[in-house]
């Protein structure tokens, strides 16, 4: 992680804070077009372990069940255990896993995309919410390109949190119902990592 003192968020508006955390009752409709080619970087920790989905294109997303994660792309699946109140780096796509560095292997049962945006903290019909603390997510697209750079923050006006989007400059609100995300504590400049587009490990 990188503090990047030049990208930062309208902070005559805004608060940047270390994380928002869903308690079942959130998500949040990234506006980013569902695609088998996608890329994600994101960090996270889980405040309990139940069946749900952080990350979605349909079917093809980033699963928990159980005690473990579960990514499935479009070609691979890939499993790791999890424990709750641990920190997990995560970098997913198309035929790829990584958690906290390690590459991890896949198989060869996987599920397609579906739906029309990708959705965090639950499936895109509004189905298996998580409850976990998101401290960043980032989208990138077939190209390798960022189209969504998702930073915790704060609105000044009312407190409502979500996650502000530096790429299309909007503030992503919970989709589901009326309930706040918690926060975590104010941070003084954005932490972000580096705009890269992550590097495929091949499952087998």
């Amino acid at each position: 992680i990188e503090i990047n003192s030049n990208i930062l968020i309208p902070e005559d508006t805004y608060k940047q804070i270390e994380y928002i955390q869903s308690t079942g009752f959130q998500n949040i409709d990234t506006g980013v077009a569902v695609n088998a080619d996608n890329s994600f970087k994101l960090k996270f920790s889980l405040v309990s372990i139940n069946s749900g989905q952080l990350l979605s294109q349909g079917n093809n997303a980033l699963r928990f069940e159980s005690s473990s994660m579960r990514w499935y792309s479009a070609n691979y699946n890939f499993g790791a255990g999890v424990t709750t109140d641990t920190e997990y780096t995560v970098e997913c796509g198309k035929d790829y896993l990584t958690v906290n560095g390690n590459a991890i292997t896949g198989n060869s049962d996987h599920d397609s995309p579906s739906g029309s945006n990708v959705f965090l903290f639950s499936k895109n019909d509004n189905t298996a919410l998580m409850r976990c603390r998101l401290y960043y997510v980032q989208i990138y697209n077939s190209l390798g390109t960022l189209v969504f750079n998702g930073i915790p923050a704060k609105r000044k006006s009312d407190g409502k949190a979500g996650l502000y989007d530096t790429i299309s400059e909007t503030f992503k609100l919970n989709n589901y119902g009326s309930d706040n995300f918690g926060i975590g504590e104010d941070t003084a400049r954005v932490t972000t990592i580096s705009a890269t587009q992550p590097t495929p490990s091949i499952g087998e």
